[in-house]
């Protein structure tokens, strides 16, 4: 169990599966920047807190609310959780008959598709929810801006597995506070950071390697 001064942002664990020097840039260093895809990103989110709360016969949906988990080590904010009637299941909502089982939607730009980070992130807010309001929830969903589609998430034992570890190893990885070195990827053309993060600027390699290749360059020229 962890204290509350000792909780981090649930995240990270999207930025740490993705790169993790990423999430050492923004976990460690505390640096953000945004191109056109955080913006997108920044405005779908806004779009999604601005909106009030809605109340339908079986529906109900509450937007920005807060979770936690003492257990994993998290804090954050919800996009959406959407509460859905239940005639055997849930928990029950002050105020309305019946009983009610949580569905977290996170929002996402883009099209649908398999996305391990996005999947950890919203495993953890499921979590988070179980954790909070004594309760079991079995799906949530991320709607995808760009296609303006949901793809489902199941969150079963593989996926839980994988998000109490993802957890650990972050916590453990703030607490080490060293940023790893640049590598380039694929990946790395559409990340925020890249002009921060720089990583083709520098080609790393260690002593051993340079000051052998710098003494033989020195022989072959004669000195």
């Amino acid at each position: 169990m962890y204290d509350e001064e000792e909780l981090v942002s649930i995240s990270l664990l999207q930025h740490y599966t993705f790169c993790k020097r990423r999430a050492a840039l923004i976990g460690i260093e505390q640096h953000w920047d945004e191109n056109a895809a955080t913006v997108d990103g920044e405005i779908m989110h806004e779009m999604a807190h601005s909106e009030s709360a809605e109340n339908r016969r079986d529906l109900k949906i509450r937007m920005s609310l807060r979770l936690h988990s003492f257990a994993l080590g998290l804090s954050g904010t919800s996009d959406i959780v959407e509460f859905h009637r239940s005639a055997d299941s849930g928990i029950v909502i002050p105020g309305a008959e019946g009983l009610w089982v949580p569905y977290p939607v996170e929002y996402k730009r883009g099209s649908t598709h398999e996305e391990l980070p996005y999947m950890i992130q919203l495993c953890a807010q499921c979590m988070c929810l179980e954790e909070m309001l004594k309760t079991q929830i079995d799906m949530g969903a991320i709607y995808w801006g760009e296609s303006r589609r949901r793809q489902e998430i199941t969150f079963d034992y593989c996926l839980r597995e994988q998000t109490v570890e993802t957890a650990e190893s972050v916590h453990k990885f703030l607490a080490e506070g060293k940023t790893p070195p640049p590598r380039y990827d694929k990946k790395c053309k559409g990340c925020s950071l890249y002009d921060i993060c720089m990583p083709k600027a520098i080609k790393r390699i260690d002593a051993n390697q340079y000051f052998e290749s710098f003494f033989c360059e020195s022989d072959e020229g004669g000195l």
